[in-house]
């Protein structure tokens, strides 16, 4: 479930009856919070052909969407996104980590979860940066650079259903 705050959050939540803390499928789990930097005006939901994709539009005009990925695909991504993170100088000093971060004392959990890809630092400096970066970053991952563009096309099509 997706859900945005009038602050300009998203925040997943997940139907999890066997866990503890949703007493018995009574409660929604929170698992994510995504920070746009501008209130929400409206949620859409897609349907295509496999898989669904959500549509926010904010307050400025843009639009984001958001979609399911494979865990496989998810964690890889997640520990390559991390290596681009902090290897990558910030465009304006700005740390992209952060800069989707939920602020602190709007947050329902203390500990920041990393539960939500940042498609606009992985994909450009991904797929436009050397061949050796990228080999570089997916061999620390324990992985190839094949699998890892693989992994950001299978996700990337999602969104060709516009």
């Amino acid at each position: 479930l997706l859900a945005a705050d009038s602050h300009g959050h998203l925040h997943l939540f997940v139907y999890a009856p066997r866990d503890v803390h949703s007493f018995g499928g009574q409660r929604l789990l929170r698992r994510g919070e995504f920070s746009l930097r501008s209130r929400v005006v409206s949620l859409r939901r897609i349907i295509g052909s496999s898989r669904h994709v959500c549509l926010a539009m904010t307050f400025d005009g843009s639009v984001h969407a958001v979609s399911m990925v494979p865990e496989k695909s998810y964690k890889r991504l997640q520990r390559i996104n991390g290596q681009l993170a902090k290897a990558v100088p910030p465009i304006a000093g700005l740390n992209p980590r952060e800069y989707r971060a939920v602020p602190l004392h709007r947050r329902q959990n203390q500990a920041p979860k990393r539960t939500v890809l940042d498609a606009d630092l992985l994909v450009p400096v991904y797929t436009n940066g050397s061949v050796v970066r990228q080999k570089e970053a997916a061999q620390r991952d324990g992985t190839t650079a094949d699998r890892v563009l693989k992994d950001i096309v299978e996700t990337e099509s999602v969104f060709g259903i516009f």
